[in-house]
């Protein structure tokens, strides 16, 4: 419950899944096919869709370089 609140009450935002965000992911899906789940390539389309950069431990997600991303080491 804790948890759930703490979510709720963060500047967090949900995005909603458009046909724009959608095309863009499948347009990198096609480009990364062998490098990048479907859920990574959402993840890229809407850092570029907002202009945002990504924070992630996943080193595949910066080798494509199609949006800003700093690599956190574990």
């Amino acid at each position: 419950m804790v948890k759930h609140t703490l979510t709720r009450n963060s500047p967090l935002v949900v995005k909603k899944i458009d046909e724009t965000l959608t095309t863009e992911a499948a347009w990198l899906k096609l480009k990364h096919y062998d490098k990048l789940s479907l859920a990574d390539c959402y993840l890229i389309a809407l850092a570029k869709q907002l202009k945002s950069s990504i924070v992630t431990t996943d080193s595949r997600v910066k080798e494509v370089m199609e949006a800003p991303t700093r690599l956190i080491r574990m």
